[in-house]
């Protein structure tokens, strides 16, 4: 855990101490939301785009919060109490931000830093389960904590002991990657793959593969590997001048597979003789494999001494984990989606084994432009070559790939329509057979996941 005391934080971060007989008091990390704060933590309380965090440090401090970060412009500030430790700095954001890379840099472990459209935190938990079968002191960022807070809040997370530390960084408008390079100034490095997500703010896949490639730019030396598989991503970094390797498919890329072999829900992959499980399918986590792969040996991290066949992988909430209920199969992939992305989840799906019939519940996929309807088309037309039995669709844009399914020649009785995935929850176990196997998949919104029919008491278990 993170071992500062407040004394340090407002010395890190030129801050002004309140309390300051409180001063040599520790801190065991640092939460920006009063509902996840764990006793011993600092709260920072942040001014967001839609809440301000001093509006809940009352709640913060009954959690057991050790002491706050504030606004030195916090009107309440002087009334605060007395017993606890409080840092008054011009910026909380900024603030933590300073604090947190003077913890990264004190502990300074080897830092990979990794980002693409598709399939970043797959990787990086495959990544995790390659080094921690070496090095049991790796550290990887929680959950999707990849953008200006929550790396910050990563780091300040991060066990003070780590020697290998595994960083998601994700984008989402311009300019926001050159900021978070600064953050975790990765050694090593990895783009893996161009897609058409957040097309709505980036405006072309060109835009895309520019704004990735800089999580490299704060770097001294850095190891960057890029995926030999997605063109547009080499022809950007080639025309950019920068130096690479590259994983993938192609017999030409640096690192490659020996060997692939599915098998139900699993895929065994040989990589320079060396031989994993992965428990799911689909050429994408192959890639996903190989990058994790070259990032954790280029960190210098052996496997050849490892029976790699028995690392476990395991997949991610709402990032294709099945979930059994009621005799039926349910791929839930619904944490977010892009074209790119549906189209593999849906041709893997419709080429996957299984004993009942193949459902594909399927939504809108936001933040696309003035394209989202082009895009939704394609899906549609799609979903029309593949082996599907039953599509249902959710949303707005979600009925244009019902449309254009329709259009292309799926059966128009196999079709069914909802507005809102709250509308479907009516439905769903009339629509579905024992031994079914449903895939779910959309962008984060729509919220997909809670259609599917089991107990809310099952549901957080599952969560």
């Amino acid at each position: 855990m993170m071992q500062l005391s407040y004394a340090d934080v407002a010395r890190l971060t030129g801050g002004t101490l309140y309390n300051s007989h409180r001063a040599s008091q520790q801190l065991v990390g640092v939460s920006i939301d009063s509902r996840s704060l764990e006793a011993g933590m600092m709260f920072c309380a942040i001014a967001g785009e839609q809440h301000d965090g001093h509006d809940f440090i009352r709640a913060a401090v009954d959690r057991g919060a050790s002491g706050l970060m504030v606004s030195h412009r916090y009107p309440e500030l002087t009334q605060l109490s007395g017993d606890l430790p409080v840092i008054a700095v011009s910026d909380t954001h900024r603030g933590l931000i300073k604090l947190s890379c003077a913890y990264r840099d004190r502990v300074n472990p080897v830092r990979i830093g990794l980002t693409g459209s598709n399939g970043k935190t797959t990787t990086k938990e495959m990544a995790y389960a390659l080094a921690h079968s070496v090095d049991p002191t790796t550290y990887r960022s929680a959950g999707n904590w990849n953008n200006l807070y929550g790396i910050p809040l990563a780091w300040c997370a991060m066990p003070n002991g780590t020697t290998t530390a595994i960083m998601e960084m994700g984008i989402s408008r311009p300019g926001e990657m050159a900021q978070l390079a600064p953050l975790v100034k990765p050694g090593i490095a990895a783009v893996l793959n161009i897609g058409p997500a957040h097309l709505e703010h980036l405006g072309s896949l060109e835009n895309i593969a520019r704004e990735k490639l800089q999580l490299i730019s704060a770097s001294e030396q850095p190891q960057l590997w890029l995926n030999a598989d997605d063109d547009l991503l080499i022809r950007i970094a080639t025309e950019s001048r920068l130096e690479f390797k590259t994983f993938g498919l192609s017999p030409a890329a640096n690192i490659t597979p020996d060997q692939i072999v599915s098998a139900g829900f699993a895929t065994t992959v040989t990589i320079r003789g060396q031989v994993f499980n992965l428990p799911m399918v689909g050429e994408h986590q192959v890639r996903n494999l190989l990058a994790a792969y070259a990032l954790v040996t280029s960190a210098g991290l052996s496997l050849d001494t490892i029976a790699t066949e028995s690392i476990s992988f395991s997949t991610t909430s709402l990032r294709g984990e099945r979930i059994a209920v009621n005799g039926m199969t349910f791929v839930v992939d619904c944490y977010n989606a892009n074209p790119a992305s549906m189209r593999s989840g849906l041709t893997t799906f419709a080429n996957s084994p299984t004993t009942g019939r193949r459902v594909a519940i399927v939504g809108d996929m936001l933040e696309l432009g003035n394209r989202a309807e082009q895009f939704h088309r394609e899906i549609g037309q799609l979903i029309a070559g593949l082996e599907i039995d039953v599509v249902i669709v959710v949303g707005s844009l979600g009925a244009t790939i019902a449309d254009e399914a329709e259009a292309s020649g799926f059966a128009v009785d196999s079709i069914y329509r909802f507005a809102s995935s709250s509308e479907l929850n009516g439905s769903i176990s009339q629509l579905l057979q024992a031994q079914d196997t449903v895939y779910l998949k959309a962008s984060r919104g729509v919220g997909l996941e809670t259609v599917i029919p089991i107990s809310q008491r099952e549901r957080e278990e599952v969560a």
